[in-house]
């Protein structure tokens, strides 16, 4: 299933699991990040879907590494 917000869509399998990582409390944060990345570097730790790290590259970041643990 595609999920859009604003400009940004990502693509989320409801059938397997129900936590999707793209939670609606942190929007605000991720359109921060976005606003903010210009011509920085970010590093996303603990990274999961890496939705942090699609805004930061929107949003003019030079450079993104995205790392996270988990299997799923």
């Amino acid at each position: 299933m595609a999920i859009r917000e604003g400009e940004l869509q990502f693509w989320v399998n409801l059938d397997t699991y129900l936590d999707t990582g793209l939670f609606a409390d942190h929007r605000l944060t991720r359109a921060k990040v976005r606003a903010e990345a210009r011509g920085k570097r970010f590093l996303n730790l603990f990274c999961y879907t890496g939705s942090f790290t699609c805004y930061a590259a929107v949003g003019g970041a030079s450079a993104t590494t995205s790392v996270d643990a988990s299997n799923t």
